[in-house]
């Protein structure tokens, strides 16, 4: 009987290892994921604020010698949009983030630790929902016809990019909250 004992917690002991070592390939692929998608998001970024510092100053020199170009201001806008949603997930990844956390420093360590775990998951969820209501009005924008007010072209690509930018975040937050979970990592 004892042995038998002795085989049920080596084999629930092989099982939750088994499991650790499962969950730590998968968030180890998830990691990699959410960096590649978050460093190509970023590359995009860097293009569309070059993009804008193109077409500013192209607008500055053309401006002296003939008329500026038309929607300038809209299309630094929509780039600019497009310039901080796509950086989002690299800026977490790369913890560039203002963190204040002068409450929870108050709190002792064990429990400082769940709470800044539960904080990541809850601002994955909120990252991710406004991934989807992005998703959603510029799904409703494009079958209504919405055109920008200035140069009359359609937008909805735009809101699309930055649902896309949110979901990068939500896919770094969602990697950060689970190595938390997994790995008992802290910030």
């Amino acid at each position: 009987m004892e042995r038998v004992n002795e085989l049920k917690a080596v084999r629930k002991e092989s099982i939750r290892s088994d499991w650790k070592v499962g969950a730590a390939s998968i968030l180890n692929a998830l990691e990699k994921i959410s960096l590649r998608v978050n460093q190509f998001l970023a590359v995009i970024a860097g293009l569309a604020m070059l993009l804008i510092a193109l077409l500013i100053v192209a607008n500055v020199i053309i401006r002296v010698f003939y008329v500026p170009i038309p929607g300038v201001g809209e299309i630094s806008g929509w780039l600019s949009a497009i310039t901080a949603a796509f950086a989002l997930g690299y800026t977490q990844i790369h913890r560039g983030h203002v963190d204040i956390d002068v409450i929870l420093e108050k709190f002792p360590a064990r429990i400082r630790g769940p709470i800044q775990g539960l904080m990541l998951f809850i601002s994955m969820l909120f990252f991710g929902l406004i991934s989807y209501r992005l998703a959603i009005y510029a799904y409703e924008t494009m079958k209504s016809g919405g055109l920008s007010e200035t140069l009359a072209v359609i937008y909805y690509p735009y809101i699309y990019l930055l649902a896309i930018g949110f979901f990068g975040l939500a896919l770094s937050l969602l990697t950060d909250s689970l190595k938390y979970l997994i790995r008992r990592d802290r910030r």
